[in-house]
């Protein structure tokens, strides 16, 4: 009678070590997680502090490139209006207050839109576009409120073309397109490229040129001043640039796209993202990852690829 009942209402003990067991093994759980969070975010802290960086903000189908180099700062685009507010934001994340220059790459309402919103929150010491002939001059509102923006800040403002070079922190600026006296037929070949060297590493920003810079630029430079460790990729992947004979004079080792997920542009394109895929290039897009940047430290032997764990905007 005994054993039986034992048997109906089971081993109380052996309840008791289950209980345990489930307990240990949750603390076991949880302690691995805070773990991997706190080594992660002691991971990004540590990379988020190397002396060069270059962020492709997930502005959605636009443009917007943080470049930081031993402290100072450079934003090239701002998004359009729609995602200027996420720009500015981003930088506020990172504790910038104050650009160094704040470029433009073209004129297009995905690459100056958001201008006035970051102008709103943050100070920019400089302000620069490219040459551009006045009868490719937008006259949308978009270009209006973006002027107006300009205007208000107070900043110096100038144009810069093929030969100019500036300085950013120890990083040093060379402008190689678009040509002074060329006769584009529209804006996205009035893109400033602009590659940035940083010790021995390269960074090629690209704006939204297509086939006929991308052809001045293999006309104009050899292989030497094309090559780049980490290219922005034209124009959000379009398929009309990023050739193949511009990825082999470029060779990147990272190609980073800028783009919305299911744009109605179709990009990337797929045949672009082949041809990066022959040269060996990784490739990080913003509809797919959110923000991401490069970062590269030589004195901390630091370089790769770091997410910011920020979801794609649309």
């Amino acid at each position: 009678m005994y054993l039986r009942r034992r048997y109906r209402l089971g081993d109380p003990n052996k309840k008791r070590n289950t209980v345990i067991f489930v307990v240990v093994l949750v603390i076991l759980v949880f302690v691995l997680l805070v773990n991997g969070q706190i080594g992660l975010e002691l991971a990004e802290r540590e990379t988020a502090q190397s002396a060069f960086q270059v962020h492709m903000i997930d502005v959605g189908q636009g443009d917007a490139v943080l470049v930081i180099a031993d402290g100072h700062a450079m934003l090239v685009d701002a998004g359009d209006a729609d995602h200027g507010d996420e720009a500015a934001a981003y930088l506020a994340r990172m504790g910038i207050d104050k650009l160094d220059r704040l470029v433009v790459s073209h004129l297009h309402a995905d690459h100056i839109g958001g201008v006035p919103a970051v102008l709103a929150s943050v100070k920019a010491a400089q302000i620069a576009e490219p040459v551009c002939p006045e009868t490719l001059l937008p006259t949308n509102d978009t270009f209006k409120h973006y002027l107006t923006a300009v205007r208000d800040e107070g900043a110096q403002y100038r144009t810069y073309a093929a030969g100019d070079r500036f300085k950013l922190g120890s990083a040093e600026v060379r402008v190689l397109a678009p040509r002074e006296d060329a006769v584009p037929e529209q804006l996205n070949d009035t893109s400033l490229v602009l590659r940035v060297t940083y010790e021995d590493r390269t960074v090629l920003l690209t704006g939204d040129m297509e086939n006929a810079e991308e052809t001045a630029l293999l006309e104009d430079y050899d292989a030497d001043a094309l090559y780049a460790d980490v290219l922005k990729v034209a124009h959000h992947g379009s398929a009309y640039t990023t050739s193949e004979a511009f990825l082999k004079a470029v060779e990147p080792r990272y190609a980073f796209i800028s783009c919305a997920k299911e744009n109605d542009y179709g990009h990337p394109a797929g045949q672009t993202l082949d041809r990066l895929a022959a040269v060996g290039a990784s490739v990080h897009i913003t509809a797919d990852e959110g923000s991401f940047y490069y970062y590269y430290d030589p004195e901390q032997g630091l370089e790769g690829v770091s997410a910011k764990r920020r979801r794609a905007t649309t």
